[in-house]
């Protein structure tokens, strides 16, 4: 039995995972349909969990409101006295459903010191524990940071440099089977009174000053542009992005404290191609069926080596550290870093096994087009991978394409690589 139900659109995932560590980081068991045990139905579990937990938290959006099954969910969870509504959107809770205030945490990202955040907290303790004014949780501790050589270093609020967890991602395959909905006759207790989730007064606010190198570094904190040299941010939880041409993007997780002003220096370290030897090794590494920590400290550029220690923290079992940097390199991507492109395209092929053009994504392409000498690398390689040696051909348009890719790879500042890869497979112009 858990403490709290979770009920959303699938949809919503990315979302209701990062909500659903900060509940259990504050003391709650939770169940969600990601871990119905392997075996059980979808049905059998679903309405077991949601008859025992003691609190339901549902999640409305501009997809859960259109969702028979969310608003089933949501009138057991009424009709129960255990209902908590959650809103992360403009979009209303559907009629039948909007007595009882939402906690409005469309702009929470993972803030635990977010007002809306506490007031849910406080309402889930007391369908929990039978507080009558439950504690508020204290704010969870800044995240540890990781630089892209895989040392961890702890993020401190005032930090001179950082080297942020940058362009990593582990590609994660979401289950793609139906959820199908229960049928049964629960015997539903009397309605009790829900908590009132009720408003309150915005947090005192801090300047963050932020210093950057190079000067063109285009920030993002909490998805919002910062294009001046410093932003007003509420104590807590937040999530600056630093991106610039020719250069790495970095993502760092980090908590205010609540002194009246602190200061961020994002330092950018400029993008490299390695030479021929490491790729070679990287490739070898890529089709390993394990690696090691030695194997991978041995490949140092660093669209490489995130790569591969996304494979290793596959490998490990570490999911939930596979989860945040997943979720760092969408956020990279999204902000237009081209290493983020080729770094999915890597985790991806190791995934599957091989490299193949069903791989290539719009942003490696986009990557290729602006001049990214290892993002065209690897659309070639993907043209190649999808070609049998026993049916290459000059002739072949797949090969044609390689050859071309390689040739504009060389154009773009890695002949070094490229040529040599020319020469192997016996292009011609």
């Amino acid at each position: 039995m858990s403490d709290a139900f979770i009920s959303y659109s699938r949809k919503d995932i990315d979302w209701v995972r990062d909500m659903v560590r900060s509940l259990e980081a504050e003391g709650f068991s939770v169940h969600w349909d990601r871990n119905v045990p392997p075996g059980k139905t979808w049905d059998d579990v679903l309405a077991r969990e949601l008859q025992s937990a003691k609190a339901c938290i549902v999640v409305w959006s501009a997809n859960s409101v259109n969702s028979d099954w969310v608003k089933e969910e949501a009138t057991i969870a009424k009709d129960s006295g255990k209902y908590l509504p959650v809103q992360i959107g403009p979009e209303l809770p559907p009629l039948g459903f909007r007595r009882i205030q939402a906690a409005d945490l469309t702009h929470w990202r993972i803030n635990a010191a977010c007002p809306q955040w506490r007031l849910l907290i406080a309402a889930t303790a007391h369908l929990v524990r039978g507080a009558a004014q439950p504690e508020p949780a204290p704010p969870l501790p800044p995240p540890e940071g990781r630089d892209i050589s895989g040392r961890r270093q702890p993020l401190k609020a005032v930090p001179d440099r950082h080297n942020f967890p940058t362009l990593i991602a582990v590609g994660f395959a979401l289950s793609a089977a139906a959820i199908i909905y229960w049928t049964v006759d629960l015997k539903r207790p009397p309605a009790a009174p829900s908590p009132l989730m009720r408003s309150a007064a915005p947090a005192n606010k801090l300047t963050l000053t932020i210093d950057r190198d190079p000067p063109n570094v285009a920030v993002t904190v909490d998805g919002n542009p910062v294009p001046g040299a410093s932003i007003e941010l509420t104590p807590g939880a937040h999530e600056l992005v630093g991106v610039a041409p020719g250069y790495y993007g970095e993502v760092s997780h980090f908590a205010l404290s609540g002194t009246a002003s602190e200061s961020v220096k994002i330092a950018l370290d400029a993008k490299v191609l390695p030479p021929l030897e490491e790729i070679e090794r990287f490739l070898k590494l890529a089709d390993a069926p394990l690696l090691s920590e030695m194997q991978l400290s041995s490949i140092t550029e660093r669209t490489l080596h995130a790569a591969l220690e996304a494979t290793l923290l596959r490998q490990s079992g570490r999911s939930a550290e596979a989860e945040r940097l997943a979720r760092d390199v969408d956020v990279l991507i999204g902000s237009g870093d081209q290493r983020a492109s080729v770094v999915r395209f890597l985790i991806n092929g190791i995934q599957a096994g091989h490299f193949s053009r069903s791989q290539l994504s719009p942003p490696l392409l986009a990557a290729s087009d602006a001049g990214d000498a290892m993002a065209t690398l690897f659309v070639a390689v993907a043209y190649r991978g999808s070609i049998s040696d026993a049916a290459v051909s000059p002739a072949d348009p797949q090969f044609q394409n390689y050859c071309r890719f390689l040739r504009s790879s060389a154009r773009q500042g890695w002949p070094g690589v490229a040529t040599v890869f020319w020469r192997r497979d016996h292009c011609t112009e």
